[in-house]
């Protein structure tokens, strides 16, 4: 069984632009604490070459292995992404900011593989076009998703009907955004 994550996003980064580049952080810093212990898988797919002129990703390598989330702040700079300081990565998630920093330069047609629970961060655009890319997310369907109230998972498999028809109609027709100004 496997669900997909209502979190789904595709990103322009543009060149030069502040409010493209995301800092450190842990994508369980965006949801409800029911969905801190609940793996989720995500899929980063860049839609050109991906490096670090274009503002590639960066992971701090073994940063889930303690099985916690670090005090992230928000918000940082004029964006709504929250932020985690390099020394509280240090601290909480026990690692070496200094060796444990990998940089993920990932060409056309690839695609990196996180967690959750793993810090992570996109560099600067320094070129002069836009880098685009896709991230998505699974986990199993009987674990929470951290979005309860405003948007459901949609089952993608089931071993129980190899002829499992995916319903996309109540995915489609709810807006999570519009559920979370209200």
């Amino acid at each position: 069984e496997i669900v997909a994550h209502p979190v789904w996003n595709l990103r322009p980064k543009s060149p030069m632009n502040d409010q493209t580049m995301v800092p450190w952080h842990q994508d369980n810093a965006y949801f409800f604490e029911s969905a801190l212990h609940t793996l989720i898988v995500t899929a980063w797919i860049p839609l050109i070459d991906a490096n670090v002129s274009n503002g590639c990703m960066q992971v701090v390598r073994g940063g889930h292995r303690v099985g916690k989330t670090a005090t992230h702040t928000c918000c940082a700079g004029d964006t709504w992404h929250v932020d985690l300081a390099e020394d509280e990565i240090e601290k909480t998630l026990e690692v070496d900011m200094k060796k444990d920093v990998v940089t993920c330069e990932v060409p056309l047609g690839g695609v990196l593989f996180i967690n959750n629970s793993i810090p992570h961060r996109s560099l600067e655009n320094y070129s002069d076009k836009i880098r685009w890319s896709l991230d998505l997310r699974w986990q199993k369907p009987n674990l929470s998703n951290g979005f309860h109230g405003l948007k459901e998972s949609i089952l993608m498999r089931t071993s129980r009907d190899p002829n499992y028809v995916i319903n996309w109609e109540g995915f489609a027709t709810i807006d999570r955004h519009k559920l979370q100004n209200e």
